[in-house]
């Protein structure tokens, strides 16, 4: 816990830089999810820790801007489908 306190955003950050952003978030959450059951106390609170991590970095990191970007865009794309899918079930509900 204290090397992830102390040094893991920039390990984070750098491994972004070097490999691909998106993968290594997702490889990360993938692992990450493996302590959702069965996890004690201390595993959840690193969990957490890691998470908050995380978040801040893909926030504020500017090597992470393209990552941000992607996940800006697919918000975008959801809600344009939540809304065509809308108003598709309205338009055929009404008589």
């Amino acid at each position: 816990r204290q090397l992830l306190e102390t040094r893991g955003s920039l390990i984070i950050r750098k491994l972004c830089v070097l490999l691909n952003a998106k993968s290594v978030y997702i490889r990360l959450a993938n692992a990450l999810m493996q302590y959702e059951t069965n996890a004690d106390a201390a595993t959840l609170e690193f969990v957490s820790t890691m998470v908050q991590t995380l978040n801040l970095i893909l926030l504020t990191a500017s090597e992470l801007h393209d990552l941000r970007s992607i996940l800006s865009k697919s918000l975008v794309l959801q809600e344009e489908d939540t809304r065509r899918y809308r108003s598709r079930t309205t338009t055929v509900a009404q008589p």
